[in-house]
């Protein structure tokens, strides 16, 4: 197990963090180089923050940014100090499907589940054990990399996420990654094998994304068709 000491605050200071031409960004004080911004989300309530090398590598493998890998390990050393019982690969996963949440970087379980090797089911067991508060996700918080994944532009990714805005008033669909695969495909429906390119990026299989993208836009016409 490793320990890393924040000793270098001045790194937490937005004011003290220059962006070098390769895209890492150094702190001016100390030269500490960085791969991403991450200014005041780390751990604070720890002088010491536990680093789970497992964790790490899970973390890599779904590229997540350093702040989110920060609270799963602070979620994952909570929890197996509070459910020792508890066993520690499905913990670890089920860490960084809530921590993702919480910093609104979600990934799917399906996601963790494909670097992890932990069962989708018992990712969502753990959650119920050891999360109090329901973290909710948002369709548009997938549109970016999913639409990264799918080679969109920025452009195209920003009409998407307009989109997925006017839809939630009158949307039935209640799984935020289903809703936001429907309006993927609403935009891409046009381009070769574009059912499997987002069923690979989204994990959402294509005969269940072609029911609901029929039945959120029979709801959406039945609603224009009343007034």
């Amino acid at each position: 197990m490793e320990i890393y000491k924040r000793e270098n605050i001045c790194c937490d200071n937005e004011k003290n963090i220059l962006e070098t031409t390769d895209g890492s960004f150094v702190c001016v004080n100390c030269a500490k180089v960085q791969d991403m911004v991450c200014f005041g989300n780390l751990v604070n309530s720890y002088n010491d923050v536990k680093i789970d090398p497992i964790l790490s590598e899970f973390c890599h493998r779904l590229q997540i940014d350093t702040c989110t890998q920060s609270r799963a390990n602070e979620i994952y050393f909570t929890a197996i100090t509070s459910f020792p019982s508890l066993r520690k690969l499905i913990l670890k996963s089920t860490a960084i499907y809530i921590a993702s949440k919480k910093n609104s970087e979600p990934r799917t379980m399906k996601e963790i589940s494909s670097a992890t090797g932990v069962d989708i089911k018992q990712i969502g067991e753990y959650e119920r054990i050891i999360c109090k508060d329901y973290y909710p996700t948002n369709s548009n918080d997938y549109v970016n990399r999913f639409g990264v994944k799918l080679k969109l532009t920025y452009k195209e990714i920003r009409i998407i996420e307009q989109e997925i805005l006017k839809s939630l008033k009158c949307t039935q669909i209640q799984n935020p990654v289903l809703h936001c695969a429907i309006y993927l495909y609403k935009f891409m429906h046009e381009s070769p094998n574009c059912l499997i390119r987002i069923q690979e990026t989204t994990g959402i299989p294509t005969s269940t994304l072609k029911n609901a993208y029929k039945k959120e836009f029979r709801v959406k016409s039945n609603l224009t068709n009343q007034f």
